[in-house]
């Protein structure tokens, strides 16, 4: 590795995350004089409302509520807060439970079970409060009747193996759910309500955060049909499911609220933190350490593999003096890949990106490649990432261990692992998807 670069690489992904704490997001967007709430653009008077209700949802929720109760305090009549198991925190008002990630649990399905019952008891005279950040999808899961939670936990795993994209995942997660989708919105009103959003997805689309529990659905079941039918996985999706999602497409099971529905005629949404907000820290951070900075401004989607190419590409470019800048460079991405999981071993979508990298990197110099997961973990593992650099191959040849075939295996998190070259930060308690970061320093002697 490039001398000094780990400490360059810390301070980097140190202020990336700090920039999506999702207690100053929300502290950002939301704020009270007396009675008067100011939620982004919008006022509001508590005094016009018998109670107030808070539910948070995802990895980000206890700091979400944590800041909510905070500015609210004792005008907060009751509500809830589910995470993700290791996520917990305790709260002065709000009760916590921990719930299953990225594969839903039993206490999925309570979490999700209790906030419904919480906005099914809401009026015209009540005002809810949703925090929602990434994870509350698999937090929050309540099944629609006749599938069962090993059914649900079944489909997601399909397609999360199959390299489908969140909004794909969401989109058939939603046509199977009794809080996705609209529903939560459905179930609360006809009470007002305020979404607080801590972005996880690409483009900030609020349909797709967390599968939009207080969004209409622009989705229905036919596209959550043709996402099954482009990945072909219908023979690994439960017969429960399938059945459900293919009597909605005939008109046998309720669609999900759309656009114009009166479930969102007093409904309201902010997106208080996002990607390209934690990709300005980084890069500012960057320009203080000295490096010539280049933003990418769209999102890195795709498979992961195919991902790391790209920004060696660039990497590449600068390298040759051909590039928009010159070293000592970085460059700033961001976003949410997929990875077609084809073998038996273990990492997630950053390790897989940091591996190929690697591959990419070793007939390059001077170039030093992360990517990680801002919430702290990446696939089933303890690692958020993985750093890869222009020597990394030689490094894991020394040891026996062949990239390709690791790659081959999907098992980056144990190549990292033995060369000591992974991300490790623990839950970070916000998400708002990865960012890649690419280091070129100057040719030497």
């Amino acid at each position: 590795m490039i001398d000094g670069i780990r400490n360059h690489i810390d301070s980097i992904i140190l202020q990336a995350i700090r920039s999506a704490d999702p207690g100053n997001a929300v502290r950002n967007k939301l704020s009270r004089d007396g009675s008067i709430v100011i939620a982004g653009t919008r006022q509001l008077d508590l005094d016009d409302y018998s109670s107030l209700s808070v539910i948070a949802g995802g990895k980000g929720a206890c700091s979400m509520a944590r800041a909510a109760e905070d500015i609210l305090g004792s005008r907060i009549a009751g509500g809830l807060v589910c995470t993700k198991h290791g996520y917990a925190d305790t709260l002065k008002v709000l009760p916590v439970l921990e719930a299953g990630h990225p594969i839903p649990d039993k206490m999925s399905v309570r979490c999700a079970d209790s906030a419904i019952e919480i906005a099914s008891r809401l009026t015209n005279q009540d005002l809810l409060l949703v925090l929602l950040s990434g994870g509350a999808s698999a937090v929050w899961c309540s099944p629609v009747q006749g599938v069962s939670l090993q059914d649900k936990q079944a489909v997601t795993s399909s397609l999360l193996s199959c390299g489908a994209t969140i909004h794909e995942v969401n989109t058939v997660r939603k046509h199977l759910s009794r809080i996705k989708g609209g529903r939560l919105a459905e179930g609360a009103h006809p009470a007002a309500i305020i979404t607080l959003v801590l972005s996880d997805v690409t483009g900030d689309d609020l349909t797709s955060i967390s599968s939009g529990p207080t969004v209409p659905d622009p989705n229905t079941f036919r596209d959550a049909m043709g996402v099954i039918g482009r990945y072909d996985i219908a023979a690994s999706i439960p017969g429960s499911a399938l059945d459900h999602i293919q009597r909605g497409v005939i008109g046998e099971a309720p669609e999900t609220p759309k656009p114009g529905d009166r479930s969102f005629e007093n409904d309201y949404q902010i997106i208080v933190g996002s990607n390209s907000i934690a990709r300005a820290a980084a890069a500012d951070c960057g320009r203080s350490l000295g490096y010539n900075t280049v933003v990418i401004p769209d999102p890195i989607i795709g498979e992961a593999r195919d991902a790391a190419v790209r920004l060696c590409g660039l990497a590449e470019q600068i390298a040759s003096g051909k590039g928009l800048v010159e070293p000592p460079a970085l460059i700033v991405a961001g976003g949410e890949t997929t990875v077609t999981i084809t073998g038996n071993g273990k990492g997630g979508r950053n390790q897989e990106m940091a591996l190929a990298a690697a591959i990419e990197l070793e007939r390059l110099k001077n170039v030093t490649f992360v990517s990680f997961g801002t919430d702290g973990t990446d696939g089933p593992t303890d690692a958020a990432g993985a750093i890869a650099d222009s020597d990394t191959i030689r490094k894991a040849n020394a040891v026996g261990f062949n990239a390709q075939a690791y790659l081959a295996n999907n098992d980056s998190y144990h190549f990292f692992q033995k060369l000591g070259d992974l991300i490790v930060t623990g839950p970070t308690g916000t998400n708002v998807m990865d960012i890649q970061l690419v280091f070129i320093a100057p040719e030497t002697g």
